[in-house]
């Protein structure tokens, strides 16, 4: 018999609702509490921020809140932004200039003057995004042409300098260079309310081919375990190593709560150079060629988490996305592991890029992964872009419900009685300890009577402010019997002091 058209058509809605209908109630059940959900900024070339080197400064600030607003609607919970491109500073520092990216001449202060970095701590922090400070370590300029500053430290000290591929880097092998380093993280963990210290992939420079790296009367000066010449790549390896332990110590010396995090390179060392490296063909790895060992960082405990940049798709024949996250996962020795994402690929490359399909399956195996905390994006501006719905495919699925950074380190929340709750005739208000830090967040947990383990539900939390109270209004909760609960949050993302339930009556 044939069927008429009409008939199949509704059939076909009446299926899909059907599907919805249970799809939709069993998702609602549960998102991560904790959860890395990460944006990188990047200033170098004005990648992402500003968008011209010498843009006014209100200019300036419009941009940044533009970037902080996508990212808060969009339910991120973290920013990384680039303060230390090319040994130059997006802040006020006593070491290295004002950055060419910023004001387009290298030296000169912004003005009228304010201080880009506490703009953005500030903007970031009023939004409940933790704002993390990234610095480049090495790497002096993007080309040996850049007009300079007298005061930049090619110009003060270019013995510190090798001149490779046509740019100045630091010469990991000398102990001033370090020193230099230190100072420059510890004078930002002093003087900014940070969240973090973070470093990308730039340590010794990716090779190129035909050109050695010019750090022969280093190695012969500041040689003191005598490595042989075969042994160079071990003396620089050493050589990196001892700048992060020596960040490390400095940062936790100084603000213990401030994390220290690296993003490296997606393969640490393919298997055929060692049993231990990932089943990958890569032609570059941190290990062999960036000098950077990752995995001894997190052994040492010298670092707080790692956030490997994963630019591959699934099934790259290389560097497989699905081959290096398992690998990752099983190696990070139990610290923290956020995924890097290429967000940038999206509907710029072929397939499987044209589809944001290949982006959303990579964060849904990030999240099912056991050992994976969340993601970072890179980066900021190509959230503004024509992602075929990938910005709305995000925050009606995987990022729809707030999500709190995951501990990174381990300073623990102080004994003191709970936050005691108070109904308004708007909204409600909380009492809490009058010794707690002025920089705790308060944690809002909303939830029906029948929801099991509901602080542990991140699809439970409505809010997470510095104020002490909040709207109904605000909640945007639907009608009807709801229970709350609000939890304090340390600077190590660590909750304690959670009040009892109070029971709200939601009217049209």
């Amino acid at each position: 018999m044939r069927r008429h058209p009409m008939t199949i058509r509704f059939a076909i809605r009446v299926l899909l609702i059907t599907m919805l209908a249970i799809i939709r109630p069993a998702y609602a059940q549960y998102s991560p509490k904790y959860e890395m959900r990460g944006l990188w900024v990047a200033t170098v070339k004005n990648i992402d921020w500003p968008s011209k080197p010498g843009l006014p400064v209100e200019e300036q600030k419009k941009e940044a809140i533009r970037i902080l607003d996508k990212a808060q609607s969009l339910n991120f919970n973290a920013i990384f932004l680039q303060v230390r491109p090319t040994s130059d500073a997006f802040y006020q520092s006593s070491f290295e200039p004002w950055s060419i990216y910023l004001t387009g001449t290298s030296g000169k202060t912004p003005q009228p003057f304010y201080d880009p970095l506490a703009f953005w701590i500030e903007q970031a922090h009023a939004r409940q995004l933790e704002l993390h400070a990234w610095i480049n370590p090495y790497r002096a300029n993007m080309s040996v042409n850049e007009p300079m500053s007298p005061t930049h430290p090619v110009n003060q000290n270019p013995k510190w300098f090798v001149t490779y591929n046509g740019r100045h880097q630091y010469d990991p092998g000398i102990p001033s260079c370090r020193r230099h380093i230190v100072n420059v993280v510890r004078e930002l963990v002093q003087n900014y309310n940070l969240d973090g210290i973070h470093m990308d992939d730039y340590f010794y420079p990716y090779p190129k081919e035909g050109e050695t790296f010019a750090d022969t009367m280093s190695f012969r000066l500041y040689n003191p375990k005598n490595y042989l010449p075969f042994q160079k790549n071990d003396w620089r390896r050493e050589n990196v190593d001892t700048t992060i332990a020596m960040l490390s110590q400095v940062i936790r010396q100084t603000k213990p709560h401030i994390s220290f995090g690296i993003s490296p390179f997606g393969v640490w060392r393919n298997r055929s150079d060692d049993p231990n490296g990932s089943d990958t063909r890569a032609g570059i790895t941190n290990y062999d060629h960036l000098h950077a060992d990752i995995i001894k960082w997190l052994k040492e405990n010298w670092i707080d988490y790692v956030a490997p940049q994963i630019y591959w798709d699934q099934n790259h024949k290389s560097a497989g996305f699905n081959t290096l996250i398992h690998w990752w996962a099983a190696n990070s020795c139990q610290k923290p592991l956020f995924v890097g994402h290429a967000l940038y690929r999206l509907n710029k490359e072929a397939a499987p890029w044209d589809t944001p399909k290949e982006l959303l399956s990579q964060i849904n195996i990030s999240r099912n992964t056991q050992g994976v905390s969340g993601s970072i994006h890179f980066s900021a501006n190509h959230l503004f872009r024509e992602l075929k719905g990938f910005q709305d495919s995000l925050i009606i699925g995987q990022y729809k419900h707030k999500a709190l950074v995951p501990a990174m380190t381990a300073i623990q929340p102080p004994q003191s009685d709970p936050v005691e709750l108070k109904r308004m005739w708007q909204g409600v208000k909380w009492d809490t300890p009058t010794d707690i830090d002025h920089n705790t967040r308060f944690v809002i947990y909303a939830y029906k009577a029948t929801s099991q383990d509901p602080l542990n539900n991140g699809a439970n939390i409505v809010g997470i402010t510095r104020e002490r109270q909040i709207s109904l209004k605000d909640l945007k909760l639907p009608p009807g019997i709801w229970y709350m609960k609000v939890s304090m949050l340390n600077r190590s993302n660590q909750e304690w002091g959670t009040s009892l339930p109070l029971r709200l009556m939601v009217r049209q």
